[in-house]
């Protein structure tokens, strides 16, 4: 199931994702697909979550700034599960969520991807961009990961860009993604801390690191993570969560901007 965001939600120029037919005129359709943040409701923002529906906001004005063209966003419908069921009987819910929110993602790919190829050359090229936030992020990146293992070229080329916001999954020292703020590609994710428990951190296959727009804010206890923060009580655990939860609102460093402007210019081959 698919949640669309509805043609209010959004500035002039973006439309009903779920409702409205995609349209290929002038530079085209461009599709963004977000994913919302461990504990966040599928209620709010359209289901995009906070920090998701600011960036999708930044990206579409980045685009219509431009020539005449159709944004459309979908907020990718997973139970985005609070991370406080990892601490008790839930964490095998908590997985099974991540792994709904890819297949999920997959399918609105799909989907998106079909659309698209049957409006011909007008709607050619990378027109789709994805965007989460923490348990989204992650669930992205396992997107484009699943993607590459299975060597889907058919949705891989049509992904323009995609934009992690806090990545649990994050990669320290990452060569060939786009960090925003630049000077935290050092930093490596939570799931790192823990690959027994999450499966480990998997990096990007080369074809799809230029695609990857990370973001992540100085003491973040999920995309910055060190294992000390873990202690019981620690002070710093308490602010890497204040910044998890807050840095992003309203700030992404300048990644939807840098990621509209590349498929921009890949869909008008510039």
């Amino acid at each position: 199931m698919v949640s669309a965001l509805t043609l209010l939600a959004f500035p002039a120029g973006i439309a009903n994702a779920q409702g409205d037919p995609i349209l290929c005129a002038r530079n085209g359709e461009i599709a963004i697909i977000g994913a919302r943040g461990s504990g966040q409701s599928a209620n709010d923002f359209g289901g995009l979550g906070r920090e998701v529906d600011s960036a999708v906001r930044a990206i579409a004005r980045s685009l219509l700034a431009g020539d005449p063209l159709q944004v459309s966003a979908t907020a990718v419908d997973y139970p985005a599960e609070s991370v406080s069921v990892l601490a008790g009987t839930g964490a095998g819910r908590y997985w099974a969520g991540v792994e709904q929110g890819i297949q999920t993602t997959i399918s609105v790919l799909s989907r998106t991807a079909s659309e698209m190829d049957s409006k011909g050359s007008a709607c050619g090229g990378p027109r789709i961009i994805l965007v989460g936030y923490s348990q989204g992020a992650m669930v992205m990146h396992r997107v484009l990961n699943r993607l590459s293992t299975e060597r889907n070229h058919r949705l891989l080329d049509r992904i323009g860009a995609s934009v992690l916001i806090a990545d649990p999954d994050k990669i320290p020292f990452e060569q060939g993604i786009h960090m925003h703020p630049w000077y935290m590609g050092y930093s490596g994710g939570v799931s790192g801390n823990f690959p027994a428990f999450s499966g480990g951190r998997l990096a990007f296959a080369g074809n799809v690191r230029n695609k990857v727009f990370s973001v992540c804010q100085l003491g973040d206890i999920v995309c910055a993570a060190n294992p000390a923060t873990f202690l019981p009580l620690s002070i710093v655990q308490l602010a890497g969560v204040g910044t998890h939860t807050s840095a992003y609102a309203s700030n992404q460093f300048g990644a939807p901007q840098a990621a509209a402007q590349q498929v921009l210019r890949a869909v008008q081959g510039g």
